[in-house]
């Protein structure tokens, strides 16, 4: 019973260091998706395969070989990536769409602004897209 509650109150102060010092390391966390605000507009990133014909399509994250999955992750960060290692996430995103049976020319990664307006039921949301990064 003794260690039960040693552990126990180990966790629990690992979690409250987390939460104060604002550490992001899974399985501790600061709460930080959960405690912030978030007002009507929202920015993001999405990527989209171009195929042959021009046409354009999400990038099929889900349907995509196992290695591939964690691209959401990958395209949060992308603008940070130097333009050798986003030619290089380019490629890798059109192997795996290819891989996928998706037609897959190139990728073209788009800066999003989501907007959500309350006013009707139910709630509208309205997505401006801005070329970001083409490859």
């Amino acid at each position: 019973m003794a260690r039960r509650r040693w552990f126990v109150g180990l966790f629990l102060g690992v979690l409250a260091v987390a939460a104060v010092a604002d550490v992001n390391a899974w399985p501790m966390t600061g709460w930080r998706l959960f405690s912030t605000t978030r007002g009507p507009t929202q920015a993001g990133w999405e990527a989209v395969v171009v195929s042959s014909t021009g046409a354009e399509a999400p990038v099929p994250f889900e349907r995509l070989p196992r290695g591939y999955r964690g691209g959401r992750h990958v395209l949060q960060e992308f603008p940070r990536l130097s333009p050798s290692a986003r030619g290089a996430v380019c490629r890798a995103w059109v192997d795996g769409a290819r891989a996928a049976g998706v037609d897959a020319a190139g990728v073209r990664v788009y800066r999003t602004r989501s907007t959500v307006s309350l006013g009707g039921s139910p709630p509208t949301t309205t997505v401006r897209r801005e070329e970001g990064y083409s490859c």
